[in-house]
């Protein structure tokens, strides 16, 4: 078998994506280019997603993001030996896109089409960069979609569990947005948490046993839990943060997921 070359298209939410993939003789899989572009500043004024702003971003860059990817894996058209596009689940306007150009090409050129299922895209795609057999656990995590799945090959995945409605991401966002918080709204409530939280712990610091500290971020936040202060706060209640963080988790966890049985496959 000689070498695959494959140029894939992604254009189901509010990024443009291409990427230029071989695979040579010796089943070592090679990303020879991965480019996308971001929708991010033109969504941000309406605190979300918005799909026909979406999918005319997507018409305006598909092109340029496709030509990217083809230079910076050195190659062009006539070096594919087909090419791959997300044909869905996703927003259609986008959808049709990413999937019209990859017919294009493929019509084109002559060269298979394959038509990818977004969330199988998402399972197999740690295989691109570990050497990890079937079959494994996977939590499939996207701005859209949040799954438990067995991953058994290519078009055999299990669904073990998913959210009862909405994504993890889009409960995020959209509690960002009634709180005013910038788009996207998940990392921003995250800070906002997590830096409470922080000056919470500064202020008890201060007040209680007159220790100044510098200001730091979540990840230090963590570390400074764990470390010697942590014991300390914790057998003092530390404004009841323990169980706040207890209850709060609790709540989230019984608010957005549900485990389900497994389901057949269709």
């Amino acid at each position: 078998m000689s070498d695959l070359t494959i140029l894939g298209i992604e254009t189901s939410c509010d990024e443009t994506a291409a990427a230029v993939v071989r695979l040579p003789e010796d089943g070592m899989v090679q990303v020879l280019s991965s480019v996308v572009a971001s929708q991010t500043a033109a969504h941000a004024p309406y605190g979300g997603v918005v799909p026909e702003i979406a999918a005319r971003s997507h018409v305006e860059t598909v092109d340029g993001t496709i030509a990217q990817a083809l230079a910076g894996a050195g190659i062009g058209f006539a070096d594919l030996d087909g090419v791959a596009a997300t044909a869905g689940p996703g927003l259609i306007g986008g959808v049709m896109v990413g999937l019209s150009a990859g017919k294009a090409i493929a019509l084109a050129r002559g060269i298979p089409l394959i038509a990818v299922n977004h969330l199988e895209g998402h399972a197999i795609s740690p295989r691109l960069e570990a050497d990890l057999p079937y079959p494994y656990l996977l939590l499939l995590v996207s701005g859209g979609h949040c799954q438990l799945l067995a991953v058994e090959g290519i078009g055999a995945c299990r669904r073990l569990g998913s959210t009862i409605d909405d994504a993890a991401g889009e409960a995020f966002d959209k509690i960002g947005k009634v709180l005013g918080l910038p788009y996207p709204g998940g990392p921003a409530l995250e800070k906002l948490a997590a830096d409470e939280l922080a000056r919470r712990l500064r202020k008890h610091l201060k007040e209680e046993l007159e220790v100044e500290i510098e200001p730091f971020d979540s990840v230090r936040l963590v570390d400074f839990l764990t470390g010697s202060f942590g014991p300390y706060f914790y057998n003092q209640g530390l404004l009841d943060a323990q169980k706040i963080v207890k209850d709060r988790a609790e709540a989230i966890v019984e608010a957005i997921y549900e485990i389900e049985q497994p389901l057949p496959r269709r």
